[in-house]
């Protein structure tokens, strides 16, 4: 089973401050839930929808270096590297997953004091949790996103321990209003082909809840009905802006050494699943690094050494600029209204939107570091940064000039990583998630 690699995109600005969002989800049962941009109520982690955004925050990391405020273990067994997925709404509430009975994975809202997680699954419902620890023992992600109304998604998916079959994924929606206990409020099993992990998992600001799959894509209605489900050899990365179409990086044929089987970027309508249009990759690479402006951008090896091409490319289909950076090995990226920010393995550049240009790629010589995996910017325009070590991880800060503000290494593993409210931040790993916080 090919694992797909996860996306990093999320929310942009959502222009206002913390508490003029909070007061946006007291209208609950009053408001249409299909009419209402969970941009505005979860701005912080509905990822890939927001606006013209990739990984922007709408609250301030720490500048200062953080300081560990609790952990909480998440897994106890067969814990795999991709066992936790962190969400922040904009209440500051975090959601992840917790280890239920045996080991299975379930979501979790976290309390932010103590990180005391409360199950979404009744706790009560005994048949209910000792099934999940029976049919999900071995840490497949139990991804988690945020939609509107105060409204959580899991997206679980099934394996057999003993023969390591793997069924289609269960997407679970559950009513989180605070002061009361989590209600579940429907429950779909995707149809047959379709199978998990799922490493895509988001809420789109028009109401459509969508599933990256190793090999599907598919879309919910936030009623629970299947709207489509499009099979591809690989699916690699799905992103989509507030309109407009999903963006997938695919291959339709069986790989020979991987890497090697041609690659396509399309455009699928996100309501029916038809493919409006299809692009050549030069050569797969997880290459998405975001829907932004009405396109999507994306970035492939190109000739010469450390050498990396980024593209946009319209809603359309059409391939409107091209630029070659050299030095600027594998980038992730996060943006500004303006500009791109790209942290590569060793290296910083920022693409100017408007002039398609990027800057010379600064390098800070760390031979240790093997690949960035997150970017995140926050509303002073800092940047955190986390990377992979020959020796577990390491979390970096820096101004927007790029200078170095804190950093943290080694640490035991960072999976996912997400701001919280201004100055805190929370780090998950294989069978934990950390809270920290410094100095706004």
């Amino acid at each position: 089973m090919t694992v797909a690699g996860t996306s990093t995109f999320a929310c942009a600005d959502s222009g206002g401050d913390v508490q003029d969002i909070e007061h946006l989800s007291v209208a609950h049962d009053a408001v249409n839930a299909a009419a209402v941009d969970p941009c505005a109520l979860h701005p912080w982690s509905s990822e890939h929808a927001c606006s013209d955004g990739l990984r922007r925050a709408a609250t301030n990391g720490p500048s200062t270096k953080p300081v560990k405020q609790w952990a909480t273990t998440t897994c106890t067994k067969n814990c795999g590297p991709w066992s936790n997925r962190l969400r922040v709404d904009a209440r500051g509430r975090l959601f992840g997953h917790f280890a239920y009975g045996l080991g299975g994975m379930g979501p979790a809202v976290f309390d932010q004091t103590t990180g005391e997680p409360t199950w979404l699954f009744s706790a009560s419902a005994k048949a209910e949790a000792n099934q999940m620890a029976t049919y999900y023992p071995i840490g497949l992600p139990a991804n988690v996103a945020l939609g509107a109304n105060d409204t959580a998604y899991a997206c679980i998916t099934p394996q057999d321990e003993t023969t390591g079959d793997v069924s289609p994924p269960t997407i679970t929606a559950f009513d989180v209003r605070p002061g009361r206990a989590p209600r579940k409020k429907w429950a779909t099993t995707l149809p047959e082909p379709a199978f998990g992990p799922c490493e895509d998992f988001f809420v789109t600001a028009d109401g459509l809840v969508v599933v990256g799959m190793p090999s599907d894509v598919a879309v919910l209605d936030t009623s629970g009905h299947v709207r489509f489900v499009k099979r591809y050899q690989h699916a690699f990365k799905v992103v989509t802006e507030k309109a407009g179409p999903l963006y997938v990086e695919v291959t339709r044929e069986p790989e020979p050494p991987y890497g090697t089987a041609p690659a396509y970027l399309v455009g699928l309508d996100r309501t029916t699943g038809a493919e409006l249009w299809s692009a050549d990759i030069p050569r797969i690479d997880e290459s998405i690094l975001g829907a932004i402006r009405g396109g999507v951008l994306a970035r492939y090896y190109s000739t010469g050494p450390r050498a990396t091409s980024i593209f946009f490319q319209s809603s359309q289909g059409s391939r409107d600029w091209t630029i070659d950076v050299t030095g600027l090995l594998r980038p992730v990226a996060a943006t500004t209204p303006t500009n791109v920010f790209l942290a590569g393995v060793h290296e910083q550049a920022t693409l100017d939107l408007d002039t398609h240009s990027v800057s010379p790629p600064t390098t800070r010589d760390e031979p240790w570091y093997l690949e960035t995996k997150r970017v995140v910017i926050d509303q002073r325009g800092n940047r955190y940064i986390t990377r992979t070590e020959k020796v577990g991880m390491a979390l970096e800060a820096f101004d927007p000039s790029g200078n170095l503000l804190w950093e943290m290494s080694p640490m035991s593993g960072a999976n996912d990583f997400v701001l919280g409210k201004d100055g805190w931040m929370y780090v998950a790993n294989r069978n934990e998630v950390v809270a920290y916080r410094g100095t706004p």
